[in-house]
């Protein structure tokens, strides 16, 4: 009997040190993972900030232009421009709650064994 239980004990120990290795390459993946979405999400983010950049420059351009023109609406145009800047940010905006849902997952920081 004593023999039984000791083994049945090793064999207890052994699935608590399997249990504890799948969860710490779970977590290296999750890691893994999240850091890649984080690299896409600061791109996608960078490219919305260049896009805001370039209607900028495209309503300062259009604004120069129409005003050499008598009679053009030039508040359709920078409007025009400014909804699509809006849209942007709206989208940075969303991007940057989601940068901060992916570093605040416990996993974000994992720094664990094999």
């Amino acid at each position: 009997a004593v023999k039984l239980v000791n083994e049945l004990k090793q064999r207890q120990t052994m699935l608590a040190n399997v249990k504890t290795e799948i969860i710490n390459i779970a977590k290296k993946h999750r890691n893994a993972e999240l850091r890649r979405l984080e690299e896409v999400l600061l791109e996608k983010k960078r490219e919305k900030e260049d896009k805001i950049s370039s209607l900028r420059q495209e309503a300062i351009n259009a604004e120069e232009e129409l005003s050499e023109r008598p009679g053009w609406d030039i508040n359709i145009f920078v409007g025009s421009y400014q909804s699509q800047i809006d849209d942007c940010q709206e989208a940075i905006d969303k991007i940057d709650e989601q940068l901060r849902k992916v570093r605040a997952d416990e996993c974000y920081s994992y720094v664990g064994g094999e």
